[in-house]
């Protein structure tokens, strides 16, 4: 695996988490309309209290969620990919030990859960709908806007035979159509992992570059700074929630890069 391979899937394992941090919750017109919603209230009330309460919600993702490096199951499918947040950005939670799914949109601070369903409900236009009817100005889900038609009218099975072969397909509501937010990549990845990962090896490339033109570039940056780092520094990558840089692990010097 390539130093690239790895970064994409470091970035496509890290999406899969919540950042625990408090966030505003909204909820579509349409959510408690659902049958598996009203079924299952109390216990999606309890995790929506989680979520405003910036509370960790690794115990309400799959436990494919702990899955990194490439697997298969018995099916043949990669464990490592969620699918539906790599083709539209949307999560789906578990608030309890039944079949009941929550379908949510996550942002820094802000929580849209769009529909509740199940495992067959992860093509649902339900959820497009739910998101584009209820917050039409928030675009969850991007409009491709002078389209007119398309050739062909997918189902949503034939929508999720298609995103299991890594292509992106757009979903037609009411005469207009759209795409989610994660898209594709050919390797079943999102287009957010590939781009993350080149971002990255152009930020250390850059380290690296400015080490070369001057070796004394960031000990001067730390003294700046009242630390001081030794004659020969040692260097590692470190990841954070909203940000990377790298961390000198003698002085423990940390430099933000991105």
């Amino acid at each position: 695996m390539t130093t690239n391979d790895l970064l994409k899937v470091w970035f496509n394992w890290v999406r899969r988490k919540v950042p625990a941090t408090p966030r505003k919750l909204f909820v579509s017109n349409a959510f408690w309309n659902d049958e598996a919603a009203s079924a299952n209230r109390r216990d999606i009330e309890r995790m929506f209290s989680c979520i405003e309460r910036g509370d960790c919600l690794d115990g309400f993702l799959s436990k494919r969620a702990n899955q990194a490096l490439p697997l298969r199951d018995k099916r043949n499918n990669r464990v490592e990919l969620d699918l539906l947040l790599n083709d539209w950005a949307v999560h789906h939670l578990h608030p309890n030990r039944n079949d009941v799914l929550v379908f949510m949109f996550f942002t820094t601070d802000e929580a849209f859960a769009l529909i509740a369903g199940k495992h067959r409900d992860m093509t649902s236009r339900r959820m497009v709908e739910a998101a584009v009817e209820t917050w039409p100005e928030r675009e969850i889900f991007l409009e491709m806007k002078g389209t007119i038609g398309l050739s062909r009218d997918l189902d949503e099975k034939q929508a999720g035979r298609l995103r299991h072969a890594f292509v992106n397909s757009p979903i037609p509501i009411n005469n207009r159509f759209y795409v989610g937010r994660g898209f594709l990549s050919s390797a079943g990845t999102s287009i957010y992992a590939v781009r993350q990962a080149h971002h990255l090896r152009s930020c250390l490339s850059n380290f690296v570059d400015k080490i070369r033109d001057n070796p004394w570039y960031y000990h001067k940056l730390a003294m700046r700074y009242g630390s001081t780092l030794p004659l020969f520094p040692n260097y590692a990558v470190e990841f954070r929630a909203r940000e990377l840089g790298v961390r000198e692990l003698v002085s423990g010097t940390y430099f933000r890069l991105a």
